[in-house]
């Protein structure tokens, strides 16, 4: 979080995000993790990937951060389906 004179601008890897930050965490670190959480902060963690592309809005600029530990299977003929255009995912961790 960037702050400015009190106010609080989001920002992700030193670039400021106009949309919104979805959290996903399947291991439940931070949160139990579900796709019907918001989402918006790490203790409100959604269940998967898609989860998080579900929540966001095209072209708004919104990011899914994947938080470390976090695990999916991805079906190969299933795979992950990245319809909405403008999405950032960033997977944080190692491995």
């Amino acid at each position: 979080m960037l702050n400015i004179s009190g106010l609080k601008l989001p920002m992700v890897a030193n670039e400021m995000v106009t949309g919104n930050v979805f959290f996903v965490d399947s291991n439940g670190k931070h949160g139990t993790a579900n796709n019907t959480n918001d989402g918006l902060h790490p203790s409100r963690p959604l269940a998967t990937w898609d989860g998080g592309i579900n929540k966001c809005t095209a072209s708004r600029g919104d990011y899914v951060l994947l938080m470390p530990g976090h695990a999916e299977t991805v079906a190969a003929a299933a795979g992950i389906d990245l319809d909405v255009i403008g999405v950032t995912t960033v997977g944080l961790g190692y491995g």
